[in-house]
């Protein structure tokens, strides 16, 4: 993993050091190739296989909306062909903005669980490019109080 795409329990990378858009989406892109975390405990599941995107405002400034839409919907699409291989038949991709760390953020559950794990107010309704905008538009936003949360369900795909 690149420094610029850190799971909340790595070092803390250099946020003040500007990247150019495509090493940003290229780390951003490895997480495809995550290890997966299945567990009847939905908080545990949840923890072990988020991960979180930062940048400073300058990398932000250079980045598309439409590329790093695009490069979340690859790690999808990636964590979705290898559900078969682990035994799971369904799980639910989520895509957040979080205001406290900075962060966007995304994660996998298994099956169709509702609600997702969060401790304050979400509404599941928003697109992936509304969840993205909001954090590319970083300091224009205020917060609601509501998390606003992109969900996609996901099939295991024949073998």
């Amino acid at each position: 993993m690149g420094p610029y795409a850190a799971a909340p329990e790595s070092e803390p990378g250099p946020y003040h050091k500007r990247v150019r858009p495509e090493e940003f989406l290229r780390d951003v892109r490895n997480w495809a190739d995550e290890d997966l975390v299945f567990s009847e405990e939905i908080n545990e599941e949840a923890r072990a296989n988020l991960c979180g995107i930062y940048a400073d405002e300058a990398t932000l400034e250079q980045l598309s909306t439409g590329d790093l839409v695009e490069a979340i919907e690859a790690i999808a699409d990636a964590w979705q062909s290898r559900l078969s291989s682990l035994g799971q038949s369904e799980a639910t991709f989520y895509v957040w903005l979080d205001r406290q760390a900075w962060q966007l953020r995304f994660s996998l559950i298994s099956g169709g669980r509702t609600p997702l794990p969060f401790a304050c107010a979400v509404d599941d309704t928003a697109t992936l490019r509304e969840v993205v905008e909001s954090f590319l538009a970083w300091g224009t936003r205020t917060f609601t109080g509501v998390v606003y949360v992109y969900r996609q369900a996901l099939s295991a795909l024949p073998d």
